[in-house]
C-alpha cells in the first residue's frame, strides 16, 4: 500500500516533487510511531505515489493504474492552490479517494500554497474549519525556507500521528549534530592545510624563525576563533528566538525586562546547574518558588508555532527568563581545544567561558538592535540582584 497519493495541478508540479522527495528520503522515528501508523517501508516514508506526467484535466475518466493507486493509498495529499482549485482532474481524484475510503476525510491532508483560501473543494473547505493545515511557502527568503520546513513537519505530524514538537525537536538535534560534524571536519581540514603550509615554510627558514612564526600564527588563529565562534551561536539564538520574542512582547509592555542566564565558569555550561543556582538565589532572597514561576506561550507573527518562555512574578511586577541553552556548545569547543596539547591557548577553561560569554553578549546586543535595552544578560547573582533591585525600585 502507498503511504500517500499526491494530487496536484500542472502548475504546482515543482512543489509536489519537492514534498515527495523530502518525504521519501525522511527516515521516520520508529520508536515514536505506533505500529498501525507506520509506512510499509521499515525506515522511510515510502512509497509516495506521484503522477509526474499529470494527466490532462480534460480526460473523461481515470486510468486503471490511477484508480488502483488511489484505492491503495492510505492518505491523499492535496496541493491546494488557485490552479488546483479550478482543476476538474484534482476534484475527481478527491471524489474517487473518498468513494474508496468510506468518505472519511480524516485521511485527506490539504497542503495550501502560500495562503489558505475557500473554494477548493467542499470537503477540503470543511477540513480547514476543523484543523490546522500545512502551508507551503514559495518565497526565497530565510524565513520562507523555515516556513517550508514547518510545512514538511506539519505534514509528517498528520501522516505519522506524532506530535509536531517531537518531530521538529528531533530535526533540530540532528541539525546541531550535523553542524558539529561539519565544524570538526572543517577544523581537521584547516589543521591539515595549516600543517602543510607550516611545513613548507619551515623548510625555507631556520628553526628559530619557524618557531616564532608558528607562535604568531597560533595566536592569530586562536584570536580569530574566539571572536567568530560566539557570533555563530548568536545568529540562530537571536534571529530565531530572542529578537522576535522581544519585539512581540515590547509592543504591549513598555516596561519589559527579559533576563538571560549566561555561564561564568566551566561548570555553569550545564544549563541545569546554572538554572539551579539562580533558582536557589531567587528563593532565598526574594521568596520566589514554583507558585511564582509559569511558562508563557507567546504568539509571534510569521511563525507557525508559539515561543515558550518562563515568567517569574514578583509582588508588583514580573520578568521573563531564558537559560540560553544554546551556549552549551561552548563546552564542546573548549573540551576540544584543551585536548590539543601542542597548542598553548594561554587560558584555562573558566577564562575561555568568560571570554566566550562576553563576546556572545556583545554580539547579541548588536543583533538585537532597537530592542536591546529590554534584554539583560546575567553572569552572576550580583548582576541578577542589581537588575531586580532596580526593577522593584521603579515599581515602588
Amino acid at each position: 500500500m502507498n503511504t500517500a497519493f499526491v494530487s496536484y495541478s500542472r502548475d504546482d508540479l515543482n512543489i509536489a516533487i519537492d514534498l515527495v522527495r523530502r518525504l521519501e528520503k525522511y527516515p521516520y522515528p520508529t520508536e515514536l510511531v505506533l505500529e498501525e501508523n507506520r509506512p510499509n517501508d521499515s525506515r522511510y516514508m515510502r512509497p509516495i505515489f506521484l503522477d509526474v506526467f499529470n494527466l490532462s484535466v480534460t480526460a473523461s475518466e481515470f486510468s486503471t493504474e490511477l484508480q488502483n493507486n488511489l484505492r491503495n493509498s492510505k492518505y491523499l495529499i492535496v496541493i491546494c492552490s488557485k490552479s488546483s482549485a479550478s482543476s476538474n482532474f484534482v476534484k475527481k481524484e478527491i471524489d474517487y479517494f473518498l468513494e474508496t475510503h468510506d468518505n472519511n476525510a480524516d485521511f485527506i491532508i490539504a497542503v495550501y500554497v502560500d495562503n489558505i483560501f475557500s473554494g477548493m473543494h467542499p470537503v477540503i473547505d470543511n477540513i480547514v474549519t476543523s484543523r490546522n493545515c500545512p502551508i507551503y511557502v514559495t518565497g526565497k527568503s530565510e524565513a520562507d525556507t523555515i516556513g517550508r520546513q514547518y510545512c514538511f513537519y506539519h505534514l509528517l505530524e498528520f501522516l505519522l500521528k506524532v506530535d509536531f514538537h517531537l518531530l521538529y525537536n528531533r530535526y533540530e538535534v540532528y541539525k546541531r549534530r550535523k553542524l558539529r560534524h561539519r565544524m570538526w571536519t572543517a577544523a581537521i581540514i584547516l589543521t591539515i592545510i595549516f600543517s602543510a603550509l607550516t611545513w613548507a615554510w619551515t623548510s625555507q627558514i631556520s628553526k628559530s624563525n619557524a618557531e616564532r612564526e608558528q607562535t604568531r600564527t597560533y595566536a592569530a588563529k586562536a584570536q580569530f576563533e574566539q571572536k567568530t565562534f560566539p557570533f555563530s551561536i548568536v545568529v540562530g539564538y537571536v534571529g530565531n528566538f530572542l529578537k522576535p520574542l522581544v519585539e512581540t512582547l515590547s509592543e504591549t509592555d513598555t516596561n519589559l525586562n527579559v533576563i538571560v542566564y549566561m555561564p561564568y565558569n566551566y561548570d555553569e555550561l550545564d544549563f541545569r546547574t546554572r538554572l539551579k543556582m539562580y533558582d536557589n538565589y531567587l528563593k532565598k532572597h526574594y521568596g520566589i518558588d514554583s507558585t511564582s514561576i509559569s511558562r508563557r506561550h507567546i504568539r509571534v507573527p510569521r511563525r507557525r508555532r508559539d515561543i515558550t518562555i518562563v515568567q517569574i512574578d514578583f509582588d508588583s511586577t514580573s520578568v521573563f527568563v531564558d537559560n540560553a541553552t544554546t551556549v552549551s556548545a561552548f563546552k564542546s569547543v573548549i573540551d576540544y581545544k584543551m585536548s590539543v596539547k601542542d597548542i598553548d591557548w594561554g587560558q584555562d577553561c573558566d577564562q575561555m567561558v568568560r571570554f566566550y560569554s562576553n563576546e556572545f553578549i556583545k554580539c547579541a546586543h548588536d543583533s538585537l538592535g532597537s530592542v536591546s535595552p529590554y534584554v539583560h544578560f546575567i553572569r552572576d547573582t550580583n548582576e541578577l540582584d542589581s537588575i531586580i533591585t532596580n526593577l522593584l525600585s521603579k515599581v515602588n
